[in-house]
């Protein structure tokens, strides 16, 4: 199942996949990778940013990622951007 390979594939890289798959979302999603424990998260929707806050932590955990925190870095009506971090 697409689980197990994204499992597999680790947390960074099992997201970058599912954001790339999910381009068919109304909401637009972009990952900019900052380390290979680290990354920053981009959406064209700031309606509920802990709300997809804890959407992006739960994927990173079933993703293999240990001690997820997903934090609110920018937030508008228009944008939100998460700094997401896992060890």
């Amino acid at each position: 199942t697409w689980l197990t390979m994204a499992r597999f594939l680790g947390p960074r890289r099992g997201l970058k996949t599912a954001l790339e798959h999910l381009q068919v979302s109304p909401v637009q999603l972009t990952l900019k990778e900052l380390s290979s424990r680290e990354c920053e998260i981009q959406t064209d929707d700031g309606e509920q940013p802990e709300f997809l806050a804890g959407l992006i932590e739960g994927a990173v955990t079933l993703l293999g990622g240990r001690n997820a925190q997903v934090s609110v870095v920018t937030q508008s009506s228009e944008l939100a951007k998460f700094r997401v971090h896992w060890t």
